[in-house]
């Protein structure tokens, strides 16, 4: 027989238990109402009272924030400094660009939005802006240094036409709002279609790149020949697309490959060499020729002949009165000699009859004779 468990279980669940023990009461006295109001009463009171030590707080210390600082005229804006690597920006330009005004508060400006708006002009490569309190700012700007003119053809004025820019070592293009007289005097590289290009894009074309390599290249001094002539690149024609035409000072004109730079340039100062040997002047040359180079001779100027004999130096003091009247008489006599010179005739002289032996005279005497 199996023994039967002596526990004693529960047979309802616990919740149930607690109901058990609970009476429900509903007391509607106004006792028991004026408490309950009492007690929303004091949490709103409690409530109140921390929102108005917020907002005091809050005003306090924006009050003294702007007294101290926004409203201050202790940190009003009164000098600004410009430092600049260039000379195609103006300071004027610059503070304009950057919006900066003088009486403003200092803390008002924000500096990336003002490096930013900097950025913009198209000779500007890098800005950046500074704020020295309590009235003091600072503009450093790097500009873009150009190292030569970009057009569509040779014929065009690119100091005029509003399609030409410059450009700088790296390909990044821009039209000055002046044109500076250094700028003058920089190459052309003709045959760049300037009609689609968009603004803060750089030009990647190769044969672009080939031409701002030769014209790094030419501006640089060479070690082994520092006091030796340098080719200076007037006109860089690229419209071929597979080589580059260089005329130099000379009028030169010298055909590059897009490549191997360096061997083209120790072909050039062979034929360097030769013309010095020969005594000649350079028409034009082809590099990319790797041997047999052909090269074309400009053919002497005959000489010119000199109506005037050399005269002899004479050493004489400079800044002496001799050198001056020296000088004077050059002058005189070199205009002189551009005037017509009217020649008279000549006068015909007489021709003097021989004279007659006088008979009477001594020496004519006829001697004495035998008979």
């Amino acid at each position: 027989m199996s023994r039967r468990s002596t526990r004693n279980t529960r047979m309802t669940p616990a919740r149930q238990r607690k109901k058990q023990f609970f009476a429900e009461v509903n007391a509607r006295g106004g006792r028991e109402r004026w408490n309950r109001f009492a007690m929303w009463i004091g949490r709103f009171l409690r409530i109140a009272f921390v929102l108005a030590l917020l907002g005091g707080s809050y005003y306090g210390i924006t009050r003294g924030w702007n007294s101290l600082f926004w409203r201050n005229p202790d940190y009003a804006l009164r000098d600004v400094t410009v430092k600049s690597d260039g000379s195609s920006l103006t300071r004027d330009q610059v503070i304009a660009a950057s919006g900066l005004q003088l009486g403003h508060n200092i803390l008002s400006y924000r500096l990336p939005e003002m490096q930013e708006a900097l950025k913009k002009l198209p000779q500007v490569e890098f800005a950046e802006v500074r704020r020295y309190l309590p009235n003091r700012m600072e503009i450093r700007i790097k500009e873009r240094k150009p190292v030569a003119w970009i057009t569509t053809k040779a014929s065009d004025d690119y100091l005029s036409n509003p399609k030409s820019y410059l450009v700088d070592k790296e390909g990044a293009w821009f039209r000055p709002k002046q044109v500076l007289h250094e700028y003058e005097t920089l190459p052309v590289i003709v045959g760049v279609v300037t009609d689609n290009l968009q603004p803060k894009q750089v030009i990647r074309s190769a044969e672009l790149l080939g031409a701002l390599e030769l014209i790094r290249r030419t501006t640089e001094i060479d070690p082994q020949h520092p006091d030796g002539p340098r080719l200076q690149p007037r006109i860089l024609d690229i419209s071929k697309g597979y080589c580059i035409e260089l005329k130099d000072q000379n009028g030169a004109l010298i055909t590059f490959g897009l490549s191997n730079f360096d061997e083209q340039f120790a072909r050039l100062e062979a034929a360097r060499k030769a013309e010095r040997d020969l005594s000649q002047q350079i028409s034009t040359v082809n590099l990319m020729m790797s041997r047999n180079i052909p090269i074309m001779w400009v053919p002497p100027l005959p000489p010119e002949e000199s109506d005037f004999p050399p005269k002899a130096v004479e050493n004489v003091k400079p800044g002496t009165k001799e050198l001056k009247q020296k000088q004077a008489n050059a002058a005189d006599t070199k205009s002189d000699s551009k005037k017509e010179v009217k020649k008279e005739p000549k006068k015909e002289v007489p021709k003097k009859e021989p004279k007659k032996a006088n008979p009477d005279h001594g020496l004519y005497k006829p001697f004495l004779t035998r008979s």
